[in-house]
């Protein structure tokens, strides 16, 4: 069964657009139909069987997974040590971990697990890590304490602004994207007034951002949404709208000479779309999007009224 919902995500991530594709996914814990348990190898034999399915290889859609580490779990440790070892001996699918949850509770504070990664970078070679930070109402140093602890990306960043010296240093590094995820921020009351959001402080002063889904099965919201709240609210130029996507591959985990095939490609389809679209006036270029098929999903019928198609997986 979880075979078959990952295949039914990709599709669904394949119908919209999307061309690469970091899933949160792990093989812990399954199990024959008999109940007799699956050892991790099996799983992924498993698993690439499935994938290599016409219905999901014809997608094109390019996939690699990331390993989760729950950050204020009691065994958080132990769990570091055991997913740098799988993900370390399963590069070739697992291309980073990601660390998540809020710092709360005294229980997930950032520096917590600094001597751990230490320790697991002197045994391994360098393995990305993408972990949440930022996601307290009132302003902390669990950004900057997250960026100690090598993170190359980090996961919501709502209350960077409280921090002036960190968001300064993230301006002018290159070094460290932030996923944005509007929808899930507004949803959660994390920040529940998207015009204070600091999405766009961070895009139009030179931090790396790109847009995130989050909790779409939650939502049932896709990327689509992202974007058209993206632009309604923060009045987005073309410029800034595609650097959005190529922020996300320029900073993808994915080994590098797929990731420049990757970029090249979405360079050819933006400079395809703005040939196709750059016509005439306004007027012949809405007529042109009625031969566009979006998909969406019950949030953008609720909040801006769409009714698009969604897939069928």
């Amino acid at each position: 069964m979880r075979f078959e919902l990952l295949a039914d995500n990709i599709k669904a991530f394949a119908a919209e657009g999307v061309r690469y594709l970091e899933l949160q996914f792990g093989l812990g814990g399954l199990s024959h139909n008999d109940l007799t348990p699956l050892t991790d190898e099996e799983a992924l034999s498993m698993m690439e069987t499935r994938l290599a399915q016409p219905d999901v290889a014809s997608t094109g859609l390019e996939v690699r997974f990331l390993e989760m580490v729950l950050r204020f779990s009691p065994a958080a440790e132990a769990t570091q040590v055991e997913t740098y070892a799988w993900v370390d001996a399963h590069r070739s699918r697992w291309v980073g971990i990601n660390m998540t949850g809020i710092e709360e509770n005294g229980k997930g504070y950032p520096l917590r697990f600094l001597e751990t990664y230490r320790r697991l970078r002197s045994e391994y070679p360098t393995l990305p890590l993408s972990i949440h930070a930022g996601e307290m109402d009132s302003p902390d140093r669990n950004i900057r304490e997250t960026l100690l602890l090598g993170a190359s990306r980090i996961g919501h960043g709502v209350n960077i602004l409280g921090d002036p010296d960190t968001l300064r240093m993230l301006q002018h590094s290159n070094r460290t994207l932030i996923e944005i995820n509007l929808i899930s921020n507004r949803l959660l009351e994390y920040v529940p007034d998207l015009q204070r959001h600091p999405f766009p402080e961070l895009l139009r002063t030179g931090v790396p951002v790109c847009l995130n889904t989050d909790d779409r099965g939650m939502w049932d919201s896709n990327l689509t949404d992202e974007y058209y709240t993206a632009v309604t609210h923060c009045n987005l130029s073309w410029t800034e709208l595609i650097s959005l996507g190529r922020n996300s591959l320029q900073h993808a985990f994915v080994e590098k000479p797929v990731k420049s095939r990757l970029l090249s490609e979405y360079e050819a389809a933006v400079a395809a779309f703005e040939s196709r679209f750059n016509i005439g006036t306004v007027q012949d270029a809405l007529a042109e999007l009625t031969s566009v098929a979006p998909v969406t999903y019950d949030y953008g019928k609720a909040n801006w009224g769409f009714r698009f198609a969604r897939p069928t997986p």
